[in-house]
């Protein structure tokens, strides 16, 4: 666990967490390569940490009703990075991206597939 402050109450240390929240930092770490603050921060208050990832587990675990394949095909996040940041600009970026996958295109700019026209040999 780092040292520096995360938050202004006492954060304890792993080996001071119970044992249920302390195996699941561990699996969350060895899962995602770190431990995000807000975890360490919630272990402090074990019967809120077991309330949200009960309610985590919930949502994530519970069976959606998509075949493996399907799932494999969730794309996050979405949409063609135009750069702006209004929400008709995100949603022309999200729409832009279901239309090119809708007909097999890659979103790339149009300037680019001219110039890779030229550059092959034909």
């Amino acid at each position: 666990m780092s040292s520096a402050a995360i938050c202004r109450y006492p954060v304890p240390g792993l080996d001071e967490l119970p044992e249920d929240i302390r195996t699941r930092i561990l699996e969350v770490q060895q899962k995602a390569g770190f431990v995000p603050n807000v975890f360490i921060a919630l272990a402090r208050r074990p019967l809120e940490f077991r309330a949200f990832f009960a309610y985590h587990d919930a949502l994530m675990l519970r069976d959606s009703g998509l075949s493996e394949t399907q799932l494999a095909r969730v794309r996050t996040p979405i949409g063609l990075d135009l750069g702006g940041e209004a929400a008709s600009d995100i949603a022309l970026s999200i729409m832009s991206e279901v239309v090119a996958v809708m007909h097999g295109r890659s979103g790339a700019p149009l300037s680019t597939k001219k110039r890779e026209a030229v550059l092959q040999p034909t």
